[in-house]
């Protein structure tokens, strides 16, 4: 499992800033990726979610992203990341939602970008686990579930399948 730590829990803190990054990606290049139906829209109302007061409290949420189809390279999403690294505090969340194709290959999470390219969702993980505040990865893609494998002390993962199931569109 992956527990999260006491000065992580959300439940007794105040949340001060929310920073969104919403990747949607449902058009693919490669005919080993067929079009997806949901993420594009999955990916939109996240980000419409995260707007309302009920989520997050009384949180600012200036701060937020949504990238769509060929927008979501690897590049674009460590850009991100970096942003996000410069406002966020201790007191803060960081929220990354991913619905797309995602593969596994040697006991490793890919998500699948537009141009059927890996990214290796493991790696970034670990690049999140360098901000200072609590960080929620929220996984819509087949064997996200490899994600809740790993041994981050600030970053909690809802995976919509496990490590060898597929999810539905």
């Amino acid at each position: 499992g992956n527990m999260i730590p006491d000065s992580y829990r959300l439940s007794d803190r105040t949340i001060e800033r929310a920073h969104l990054t919403s990747v949607g990606i449902s058009d693919y290049e490669s005919v080993l990726y067929p079009a997806l139906m949901g993420p594009l829209n999955d990916a939109k109302d996240v980000a419409d979610l995260f707007g309302r007061p009920e989520l997050f409290g009384n949180a600012s949420k200036e701060s937020s992203s949504v990238l769509f189809n060929r927008d979501v390279t690897e590049s674009a999403l460590y850009d991100r990341l970096s942003e996000v690294k410069e406002k966020a505090g201790r007191s803060d969340i960081a929220v990354f939602y991913f619905s797309g194709h995602g593969i596994a290959e040697d006991s490793t999470f890919y998500f699948i970008l537009a141009d059927g390219s890996r990214f290796d969702m493991n790696r970034f993980a670990d690049a999140c686990s360098g901000l200072e505040c609590p960080v929620l990865f929220i996984v819509d893609a087949c064997y996200a579930g490899l994600m809740t494998g790993g041994s981050w002390e600030n970053i909690a993962v809802l995976a919509s399948s496990d490590r060898e199931s597929k999810s539905l569109d």
